[in-house]
């Protein structure tokens, strides 16, 4: 099924980036998410981080569409900072969230960051349309660990 998603690379300056630890993967990601009924990208890519992190952010330009096409999945990109808000001890999302040199990303992480934080980095710049072909192993390790989450989720009853 297709289900777009939008995400935020957040920059505190030119040298830190915002990053969340995951809930359900324990991995370190860039706030993101899927897009709603109803909701535009932009949308989408403001509500995800202020769910995963507790900032409100303004966005500063689109960085680009990166096109997953084994899961009939696109990822729209988005480059922010940071207008009001706090960051969350913790959420239902979220076990940590935290500044972090743009040379210092931390693992785990979610595969894909450093590519998305480097077409990030430059202030003005043409936004990226990127195909991405992962491995079938990669496929099948996310499509499976998305299922154990969303039935996880089921049984505690979370919207998320």
């Amino acid at each position: 099924m297709y289900k777009p998603y939008a995400t935020v690379v957040v920059f505190e300056g030119e040298a830190s980036v915002l990053l969340h630890k995951r809930e359900d993967f324990r991995l370190w990601a860039l706030p993101g998410g899927t897009i709603e009924a109803g909701e535009t990208p932009e949308q989408a890519a403001i509500r995800e981080v202020r769910e995963e992190t507790g900032f409100e952010v303004a966005l500063d330009r689109f960085v680009g569409s990166y096109h997953f096409p084994q899961q009939g999945n696109t990822r729209y990109v988005y480059r922010g900072h940071i207008i009001g808000g706090q960051a969350i001890q913790r959420g239902p999302e979220t076990m940590a969230v935290e500044w972090f040199p743009v040379t210092e990303i931390p693992r785990p992480m979610a595969p894909g960051t450093l590519e998305v934080i480097a077409d990030a980095l430059p202030k003005e710049a043409e936004p990226v349309d990127k195909t991405k072909i992962l491995p079938l192993w990669q496929v099948i390790l996310k499509s499976t660990l998305i299922t154990l989450r969303d039935a996880r989720n089921r049984l505690l009853r979370r919207d998320v």
